[in-house]
């Protein structure tokens, strides 16, 4: 497609790029593993800290765990 495209680009600048929003679509902010790095909150500064625009928590066990990670995504909203 590019190739397609170099006549058009030629003679014009091609449009940049200001920033890329990165965005973790499948973590488990809630899982025990955690605990030894400080807890979802301190993953999620981690990973903000990293260049991580946004975190979306899910759960494996929606009964189980749905309370938990609801807790976590108000708590770093």
């Amino acid at each position: 497609v590019l190739c397609s495209l170099f006549p058009y680009f030629y003679h014009k600048p091609l449009p940049m790029v200001k920033k890329i929003m990165l965005i973790d679509s499948h973590c488990h902010l809630n899982h025990d593993r955690l605990h030894h790095l400080g807890g979802a909150g301190a993953v999620a500064d981690l990973a903000q800290r990293a260049g991580i625009d946004g975190m979306l928590t899910i759960n494996c066990r929606i009964s189980d765990e749905f309370p938990e990670v609801l807790g976590v995504a108000r708590a770093h909203d």
